[in-house]
């Protein structure tokens, strides 16, 4: 009783002591995007279905003023009356921010920045998480023994149920995935890729 007392004389502290800096200290908002797809598999939960992409960004156009992110230091603003303004960044460039984000953006005029990864345009390669989805997530047959072996270590997994799964939502290919994502992220780059 007296720890949930405390937690809600912290939370109404947090709360007024929000609201007060809000009238007082300019303020805005940056929301980061991902991907607008639909995909097969979306383990991170990275993308946002088109249609509720065109929503959330048609309510926010009505509630907000989107601005560059390169103009948002220069338009925050303080006053608990004044209308928000927040800015929309797209990390990794996926292909999708241009042929489905794009559109949507222009239709209710709301500018974006799409920050892109130069090392895997320049290789023309997917990224390595997404190549790991594919694999894992996706492929038929998994071996039920695997053994991945880099200089910085090296990753063992057993699990004799994967050779006869069924490619989606199969509990033991979600938890080789998660402990390979890991591993893998671990790594340094060449060594993720075999170089």
């Amino acid at each position: 009783m007296l720890a949930t007392t405390h937690r809600l004389l912290r939370n109404v502290k947090s709360f007024a002591w929000r609201k007060l800096r809000r009238r007082s200290v300019p303020h805005a908002l940056v929301l980061m995007y991902h991907r607008v797809a639909t995909p097969v598999e979306d383990p991170w939960s990275l993308c946002v279905k088109p249609d509720r992409f065109d929503d959330q960004i048609r309510a926010l156009r009505r509630i907000a003023d989107i601005v560059p992110l390169e103009q948002l230091p220069a338009t925050m603003r303080a006053g608990s009356r004044s209308r928000p303004v927040l800015a929309i960044s797209f990390d990794d460039g996926y292909l999708d921010n241009l042929t489905a984000a794009k559109p949507v953006l222009e239709r209710h005029q709301a500018p974006a920045t799409v920050f892109l990864a130069t090392g895997c345009i320049e290789r023309g390669e997917p990224y390595w998480w997404d190549i790991l989805t594919d694999v894992v997530l996706r492929t038929d047959g998994l071996p039920g023994r695997l053994r991945l072996e880099r200089d910085a270590g090296a990753f063992d997994w057993q699990d004799e149920t994967l050779a006869k799964s069924p490619v989606l939502g199969h509990p033991g290919r979600r938890r080789l995935h998660a402990a390979l994502w890991r591993w893998l992220a671990a790594l340094q780059d060449g060594d993720r890729r075999g170089d």
